[in-house]
């Protein structure tokens, strides 16, 4: 059973795959996602919530856009979840692909102090439209 609280994605096709306890890191996988993949402005009442990071996929692949990813991820997930604290981030534009961003967070848990360490790809398309792959 976790001890951290939230709702985790994808929620489940039935009351009892919505209700179950997802455990801690699908809890905090979902909430990282929901901040990072957010855009800021995205949320009506709230317009402050979300991240920059989508706009970094069209930045050059260079150690400025690395260091202001690791800026953008660390304080955007910590403002937003206090639950987290990161630890590292590392991003990672495949040469093969370059319409995409591999990002990798690793964070502790406050609450238990565990660590662990999730990734996230973004991929843009020909329209420019931002979507999450993993």
């Amino acid at each position: 059973m976790g001890i951290l609280k939230g709702l985790s994605y994808p929620c489940g096709s039935t009351i009892e795959e919505f209700l179950r306890d997802k455990g801690d890191k699908s809890v905090i996988r979902s909430s990282i996602l929901n901040i990072l993949f957010t855009r800021r402005g995205e949320r009506v009442m709230l317009p402050e919530f979300g991240s920059s990071l989508p706009d970094l996929v069209f930045e050059p692949n260079d150690e400025i856009t690395e260091q202001e990813l690791i800026r953008v991820v660390k304080d955007d997930v910590e403002t937003w979840d206090p639950r987290i604290e990161i630890i590292g981030t590392q991003m990672h534009k495949p040469e093969t692909n370059p319409n995409q961003l591999e990002v990798t967070v690793r964070y502790r848990m406050k609450k238990t102090s565990q660590e662990d360490t999730d990734e996230f790809t973004f991929s843009v398309s020909s329209g420019g439209t931002v979507t999450m792959i993993g």
